[in-house]
């Protein structure tokens, strides 16, 4: 039918119906590991990578100091695609453009705001009190906007089928994002009809973390293009158990994403945080948990909703 119109770049509306069509199909193809109708506006997978010198520039440093130290070591091996640090920077840029408002609703029912705060440590919330977070657009902290017609020109790696790494980590920053930013207290509840996060990242992430096992991915035992020498048995391992625990950041995102639409009492949550308990062992307990999340994005309603649910003693 699209083809009988011309094909997608003539459907018009200055391209949002290509937009529209590109991003639903894509999102179906993953959800049922279908083949795309599209494949002839998709370019072949061919992913850059950082690769650090003496002569790097400024900005390259810079960018890669903000970013938490995990996603920091595994920019440096050549484990994250260039692109996908431009979402891990931009979700950093945003976090600092983000501030928590107190605001007090008067008599009159007019609200006043009582100023603003970064942390989210200010005790029990009284009934009159409500606190939200509010967008503050910063040109001199985020990078000039890229206009993509599908999330696979963002994040290429969503042109891969059957699992792989980075896939499943772009599809955990977008819940990432998605919970971290929504707006008010109520706001994650009803990013739940989203299709763009809560829909096919979280199914196929729900489907497919379980089954999936570093070791039977092969992406990080040598180096993609243009990163540079092998790493010895010596730096392998390390960077390989930072994978892990991104890995195992990744399953935290999506027990969270769970319980932050559904509530406390998610069955899939649970399920998946018994799944956690059993796949990593001792390493699921309260103690790796927190300083997994203190290496890679977390907040503090993500913090408090998974401590809440471990006990501070392991999965429950």
């Amino acid at each position: 039918m699209i083809d009988s119109r011309g094909g997608l770049d003539t459907l018009g509306l200055d391209g949002m119906v290509k937009s529209s069509v590109l991003q639903f199909e894509s999102w179906w193809t993953h959800l049922y590991n279908d083949t795309s109708a599209f494949d002839s506006y998709k370019p072949a997978y061919n992913p850059t990578y950082l690769s650090l010198s003496a002569s790097s520039s400024a900005n390259e440093l810079s960018r890669l100091s903000r970013l938490p130290p995990g996603f920091r070591q595994l920019a440096r091996a050549g484990k994250i695609a260039t692109d996908i640090l431009d979402v891990l920077s931009n979700i950093v840029s945003y976090g600092e453009s983000t501030k928590a408002i107190d605001i007090t609703y008067n008599g009159s029912g007019n609200t006043t705001p009582d100023g603003s705060s970064n942390s989210m440590r200010d005790g029990p919330r009284q009934s009159p009190r409500i606190r939200t977070h509010v967008h503050i657009p910063s040109p001199a902290v985020l990078r000039a906007k890229k206009r993509h017609h599908d999330f696979w020109q963002a994040c290429s790696c969503l042109l891969v089928s059957g699992p792989h790494f980075e896939k499943y980590l772009v599809f955990a920053l977008l819940l990432f994002a998605s919970t971290a930013f929504a707006p008010g207290d109520n706001g994650r509840r009803y990013l739940a009809c989203s299709h763009t996060a809560f829909r096919t990242p979280r199914a196929c992430l729900t489907r497919e973390l379980p089954l999936y096992e570093l070791s039977d991915d092969l992406s990080w035992v040598s180096p993609p293009h243009g990163v540079g020498s092998a790493p010895t048995d010596q730096n392998q391992r390390p960077v390989k158990e930072t994978m892990q625990e991104c890995l195992f950041w990744m399953w935290l995102v999506l027990i969270d994403s769970w319980r932050a639409t559904d509530g406390d009492e998610s069955r899939e949550a649970q399920k998946l945080q018994d799944m956690l308990g059993r796949k990593f062992g001792p390493y699921a307990e309260w103690e790796s948990v927190g300083a997994v999340l203190g290496r890679f994005f977390c907040t503090e309603d993500m913090i408090c909703s998974l401590g809440n649910c471990w006990g501070g003693s392991g999965p429950k």
